[in-house]
């Protein structure tokens, strides 16, 4: 046996762990029970009565819905865009054109056009 005494990992009055402990506690991120109770006994509520609830708090305090709605976007995103179809573009006006061409003023025309260029990577898009 070793004559050094093992300090304690825990506070004697409080039971809590003591800084530096290595031994105890949750992983970071871990729920504790009763944050799954409470995660539980709110997706129950909003199955029995979210929709409702929405609504009232966009008519009756529109701006907490807002805040709420701002608050359930992403913080940041990435978006990758694809230029190579204006490889060939000589000035800004050639490709504001054919950027208008491309998407026009209908979004959904614009987006299967899109589509159609994906699947047809080596066609030549834009005869000239």
């Amino acid at each position: 046996m070793s004559d050094v005494a093992e300090e304690p990992d825990r506070d004697e009055a409080s039971g809590r762990f003591l800084p530096g402990n290595k031994r105890g506690g949750r992983p970071k991120g871990a729920r504790d029970r009763h944050s799954r109770n409470f995660l539980t006994a709110f997706a129950d509520d909003f199955e029995h009565n979210g929709v409702e609830v929405i609504r009232r708090v966009r008519e009756e305090q529109p701006a907490q819905y807002l805040k709420i709605a701002a608050d359930l976007l992403p913080k940041e995103s990435t978006l990758d865009v694809d230029v190579s179809v204006f490889h060939d573009v000589r000035g800004v006006v050639e490709a504001y054109r054919m950027a208008s061409e491309l998407l026009g003023t209908d979004p959904r025309r614009g987006l299967r056009r899109l589509k159609e260029i994906q699947n047809n990577e080596n066609d030549d898009v834009f005869p000239r």
